[in-house]
């Protein structure tokens, strides 16, 4: 152990720091059985000089490698805002920042990962029959993996440069639906509840029993999540109205009667 060195994360060692020793490092990370570090490399690879390799290690030396290309999406954070469903997990801020996720699926699924091609780096490695482990930094949002099989998240680890964050997950719609309007019938003021799974172009407009457009109440792109939209009719006459939803390439409509 006295013969180990303080390193720069040169874990190759050949006198360059880069996505080659990241890489290297993220494999012991995940699997070290079948990808292990000598003493040296372990000090050299342990930034912090905490004895653990993890995420922050990760976060540390991608800092130190593209600082000035970084800098612009550098800030400090006390919780990192995720979104996922069955198959995906989805940044919601933008920012530099470095995930380490504990994924469970089926025994029998072959399950792949496709990390988002954009991110600084990312690797996932199946550690079990049922378990995978990814390890992800990046300084953008939007959808940072995908699976094809569904998946559990078991764990989630998020660290910056200044150290380690909170986790702020949420489950997002698996598809686009419309919740019954309420009250129905109503005076003047009716209310709906709808979810998007993905981020879309949304329209919401009130046709007359003549077809005609009466109002536009969204006209949009809008996040993934749940949300409720209110009408009030008070300057239209009592009868029968269509509230039309469109989304992408999906309609929904639904009738809703005003009493006076």
């Amino acid at each position: 152990a006295d013969d180990c060195v303080d390193g720069t994360g040169d874990v190759t060692l050949d006198g360059t720091l880069n996505v080659i020793d990241l890489l290297a490092i993220i494999w012991n990370i995940v699997d070290p059985a079948n990808n292990p570090f000598d003493c040296q490399q372990f000090d050299i690879a342990d930034t912090n000089n905490d004895g653990i390799l993890d995420i922050l290690d990760i976060v540390n030396l991608i800092n130190d490698i593209f600082e000035d290309d970084l800098a612009r999406s550098l800030s400090v954070i006390d919780q990192v805002n995720l979104q996922h469903t069955s198959y995906s997990i989805i940044l919601e801020d933008d920012g530099f920042i470095g995930l380490d996720l504990t994924l469970e699926h089926g025994v029998d699924d072959n399950i792949s990962f496709n990390i988002n091609p954009e991110s600084i780096v990312g690797e996932c490695e199946t550690i079990s029959e049922s378990i995978s482990r990814c390890i992800i930094a990046t300084d953008e949002s939007g959808e940072i993996i995908r699976a094809s099989a569904a998946f559990k998240i078991l764990e989630i680890k998020a660290a910056i440069p200044e150290g380690y964050v909170e986790v702020n997950l949420s489950e997002l719609p698996i598809e686009f639906s419309i919740g019954k309007a309420y009250p129905n019938p109503f005076n003047p003021i009716v209310q709906f509840d709808y979810s998007i799974p993905i981020k879309s172009d949304l329209l919401i407009q009130i046709y007359d029993l003549n077809g005609r457009v009466i109002t536009t109440l969204a006209n949009d792109v809008k996040n993934p999540g749940d949300y409720t939209m209110a009408w009030n009719a008070d300057r239209y006459s009592s009868g029968v109205y269509f509230i039309k939803f469109t989304m992408n390439n999906s309609v929904i409509t639904q009738k809703v009667m005003l009493i006076k």
